[in-house]
């Protein structure tokens, strides 16, 4: 029943399906896992969408405080530059009563202005001409040098959106509409003295009488004090929210801006965004998750898994990650992947113990069908062995066990007959050969000798044509020599010494003709 390779080989194979049960834990453990998987990261994106949705409908919030607060300032601001235009027109009518003069209520006025204060000193009234082409400051409470001077100075070209001068901008809006606002750069009052140059809301109104232009102004920055109030309370509502949220075992909900700088996080929150690497690429974990979000807004990478293995950074994670531009914010959702692929670890770890028992009787069965077909294999191997070590001749092939089996050793004893037959052919070769290369030694012998006396030959040639030409030039007499065409082929030096030579050919044989010189 066993003869042939092919029996053996189906027993074979039934023991290894029976020993495959125990590949049946993986599967299982992939499929459990991938529905885990699936499952979860559908989750985290529906949470990274959801979170999308919450921070844009707080947003508007935000715009509406921040709207509400720009509106709120703009009113005060109305009230005390029309509080501001009331009291000089109060000294304005003193001095039309005759109980002032125009000088007095003009300086009663600067004077009274020049002491109003709101916002903790940084709110202040100013007051400029409405001179052309560019006003005269008439009063500054902060930059008292400013009074009297002319304000063309380049610095005062800080106009938003279209670099004018400032005060220029004041006079004009006051010659269209009477009043308005403009937003510029100006120094704010601080403690220590003034700040670099900042952004700033004002409003200037026009007191036509003396012509003067009043105004006070608000800087943005004290508005987004304001509205940053309105900001830190949804990033408390937001963490609150976060803290309940999980994505796996250990996932988390955390949001980054693109300066980068972190907003929530539940690890990271206090430390620089920059100084956070991925440890795979040695670049910034964030630089990276921000790329991620212009491509498939999904990565994976490496990364630790606090508190137990902090530090550790050998956990396979998943980000999901959605870019909010208007807040220039970055929501991620992440999840460990080993926290994934637990369940179906755990249904893996029952199924091998089910399969130990099976896996020991496949065992077996294979154990006992490879020995029928590894013995033959082991001698085949022996008498290969024996042959390799003392030549084809030390060693018979064994031509025995299933049918195969003996036919692969018909095949070798075949293979080495061969073998045998081209050794044999190939010494007779190799004494022909051997044979052939003495007769060219033989040849090239001869031919090296023959090359030699050639040269030697040349050799007295050469010697024998100078030394004719030595006797030909040593000779007193012109010497001529013509050949059938009559070209002179050669002459002595008689014939360069002489003054003039006379040659007439009769014949068109070659000739040596010997002239004395003429004359």
């Amino acid at each position: 029943m066993l003869k042939s390779m092919k029996a053996i080989l189906l027993f074979f194979a039934a023991g290894l399906v029976i020993a495959t049960t125990s590949g049946l834990a993986y599967f299982a453990q992939r499929t459990v896992t991938e529905s885990v998987m699936e499952s979860e990261f559908s989750h985290a994106q529906a949470i990274v969408d959801a979170v999308y949705q919450t921070v844009n409908n707080e947003y508007h919030s935000i715009l509406f405080s921040e709207q509400s607060a720009i509106s709120a300032r703009k009113k005060q601001l109305r009230n005390l530059v029309d509080i501001s235009i009331n009291l000089i027109r109060l000294n304005y009518d003193r001095y039309r009563q005759g109980t002032l003069s125009e000088a007095e209520a003009k300086r009663l006025s600067i004077t009274q202005l020049k002491s109003m204060r709101y916002d903790d000193g940084t709110g202040y009234i100013w007051i400029n001409d409405d001179t052309i082409p560019i006003p005269r400051m008439i009063m500054h409470p902060t930059i008292p040098e400013l009074d009297g001077t002319i304000l063309d100075d380049p610095r005062f070209k800080g106009v938003r959106n279209s670099g004018e001068n400032i005060f220029a901008a004041f006079r004009d809006v006051c010659m269209r509409s009477g009043s308005g606002f403009v937003e510029y750069m100006w120094p704010k009052p601080i403690r220590q003295g003034l700040s670099k140059e900042q952004p700033k809301l004002s409003y200037v109104k026009l007191f036509k009488e003396w012509g003067w232009i009043v105004g006070s102004g608000v800087y943005i920055d004290d508005i987004e004090k304001e509205v940053n109030v309105r900001l830190q309370a949804v990033l408390k509502e937001l963490r609150n929210n976060f803290e309940k949220i999980k994505v796996g075992k250990h996932g988390y909900i955390f949001i980054f801006s693109g300066r980068p700088e972190m907003v929530i996080h539940p690890i990271y929150e206090n430390l620089p965004v920059a100084e956070i690497m991925n440890p795979e690429t040695g670049k910034s974990i964030f630089e990276e998750l921000m790329e991620t979000v212009h491509n498939k807004g999904v990565r994976e990478y490496l990364w630790d898994k606090p508190p137990r293995h902090k530090g550790d950074f050998t956990f396979r994670k998943r980000a999901y990650i959605k870019y909010f531009e208007p807040l220039d914010w970055y929501i991620c959702s992440s999840a460990y992947m080993d926290d994934l692929e637990e369940p179906g670890l755990i249904l893996r770890k029952r199924i091998i113990m089910l399969s130990i028992g099976i896996l020991a009787l496949a065992l077996v069965l294979a154990t006992i069908l490879s020995g029928k077909v590894a013995q033959p294999l082991i001698k085949l191997t022996a008498a290969a062995r024996a042959i390799r070590e003392g030549g084809i001749t030390a060693s018979e092939i064994p031509q025995e066990g299933p049918t195969e089996i003996k036919e692969l050793g018909t095949v070798i004893s075949q293979m080495l007959a061969s073998i045998k037959s081209a050794i044999h052919e190939k010494e007779e070769l190799m004494e022909a050969l051997e044979e052939g290369n003495k007769q060219l030694s033989a040849s090239n012998y001869q031919l090296e000798i023959q090359i030699k006396e050639h040269a030697r030959v040349e050799q007295e040639l050469i010697r024998l044509r100078n030394h004719q030409k030595n006797i030909i030039d040593s000779m007193p007499s012109a010497l001529v020599g013509v050949d059938n065409g009559g070209a002179i082929t050669l002459w002595n030096k008689g014939c360069r010494s002489s003054k003039r030579i006379g040659i007439r050919l009769r014949t068109r044989q070659t000739a040596f003709f010997s002239l004395s010189p003429a004359g």
